[in-house]
């Protein structure tokens, strides 16, 4: 992935970005005055605003616009239309802070944190131990957004500053994929407050570039992976199977995504993941979806055999940005590889079909990942916690869970059996 933090013991004219994991698609270039900018604030203090309700989200979407309007990228899910979208559909009054900094009236940061379920499952690998009260919110996109000449080192001090006041009360803030790296640069400068980095050991963060032609990307690919694609095509032809990959984007074909989406998640190895929120939000999700596609952000994929749905993803593009979603395949035909076929033909479609800059894969270590991408980083799921509170028990107790699991994996695949293991589950 793209870097742009700078050293941590930089000069007070350094940039310090807290937690970026994609820089090139998400800097910020803004440039011009906003006109929202009060002139007449001339203190040097930073001024707090922080946004809470969707009525105050919607007044502050316009700032947010010129805020954001010249810049190269921001991941799609710290977009707060997007945001407003959600929590309508939600119907969720408070389930959201945007804190907003600023300087002599000019917006200097924004935070965006989503508030998490309050109940926090310990897992053991997929065993869910338990689940335990913990107060926490999310950092979409793994990163804060400045403004160009914002002094960042400044505006994070101020924000832990306030975190650790009786009203915000922000003890816990998850971070999605931070890069190894940038968390070992920032450890030692947070007051009060540690990380910890829960993939252990750090997984890889995946991109594949989409350029040229199809042919062009197989050609790139190596032998044994194209002969791979092709001998996969060619076992679901031969299956005697009327087969076929349909593009959903429109607010209209939202109801087909859906109805794929409840038959093969029903299906799916993942059931016990997919299954249990899937009916109680179906009317929710769907209101959503609709919105984003109306927005023209929604690429959703259902692979038909013999018109029944046997795999589906949710996906988005945003910002030249492909990101994927949610993925699920129908494991009674696992023989037949949906998952990896329809991936195949997802893929030729971005060459195809409104392409595309980047397909973003994510992290992880998935051999799939790994055909297509050379890994550009290492990164991990992190907490920002603040120290010696419940949250900070919690947290260390699911790392130290997370090591464990590691272990005993290693050793399951030290004694050959990880695969038979991996089978039973998925049954």
């Amino acid at each position: 992935m793209y870097d742009y933090l700078q050293d941590i013991s930089a000069s007070s004219e350094s940039v310090i970005s807290p937690v970026p994991i994609h820089s090139k698609m998400r800097t910020q270039n803004t440039t011009k005055l906003s006109p929202f900018t009060n002139a007449s604030d001339t203190t040097n203090d930073y001024k707090t605003e922080v946004i809470e309700t969707p009525a105050a989200l919607e007044a502050f979407i316009p700032e947010w616009h010129y805020f954001t309007k010249s810049q190269s990228q921001i991941h799609f899910s710290q977009d707060l239309e997007r945001i407003f979208l959600e929590q309508q559909a939600n119907n969720a009054a408070h389930g959201f802070r945007i804190i907003v900094l600023r300087k002599s009236g000019a917006i200097q940061c924004i935070a965006t944190l989503i508030r998490e379920p309050e109940r926090m499952a310990l897992q053991l690998g997929i065993l869910t131990l338990g689940k335990v009260r913990c107060l926490r919110y999310r950092l979409p996109g793994g990163q804060l957004l400045f403004s160009p000449d914002a002094h960042q080192k400044h505006c994070i001090e101020h924000l832990l500053s306030m975190a650790k006041t009786r009203e915000y009360r922000l003890n816990c803030v998850f971070v999605e994929e931070m890069l190894t790296h940038h968390a070992q640069a920032l450890s030692g400068n947070l007051k009060g407050f540690k990380l910890r980095q829960m993939n252990y050991p750090p997984q890889g963060v995946w991109d594949l570039k989409i350029s040229g032609s199809y042919d062009q990307f197989l050609s790139n690919l190596n032998k044994k992976v194209r002969n791979e694609i092709r001998r996969k095509i060619r076992k679901m032809d031969a299956a005697k199977t009327s087969w076929e990959v349909k593009r959903l984007v429109r607010s209209e074909d939202v109801a087909e995504l859906m109805t794929a989406q409840q038959y093969v998640s029903s299906r799916s190895w993942k059931v016990k993941h997919l299954a249990p929120s899937r009916k109680a939000s179906q009317k929710t999700n769907q209101q959503y979806l609709q919105a984003i596609a109306n927005l023209g952000w929604l690429r959703g994929y259902v692979l038909y055999c013999n018109g029944v749905p046997r795999a589906y993803s949710i996906n988005f593009q945003y910002h030249n940005v492909f990101y994927g979603h949610e993925m699920a395949y129908d494991k009674n035909y696992r023989q037949l590889s949906p998952g990896s076929v329809m991936v195949y033909e997802i893929i030729k479609d971005l060459h195809q079909e409104r392409p595309p800059e980047v397909m973003s894969f994510g992290f992880g270590n998935s051999a799939l990942k790994k055909q297509f991408c050379k890994r550009s980083a290492l990164a991990s799921d992190t907490y920002l916690v603040r120290r010696f509170t419940f949250a900070s028990g919690i947290i260390n107790t699911q790392y130290w869970l997370s090591k464990l699991y590691y272990h005993f994996h290693q050793m399951c695949i030290l004694m050959n059996i990880d695969s038979r293991l991996r089978k039973i589950i998925k049954c």
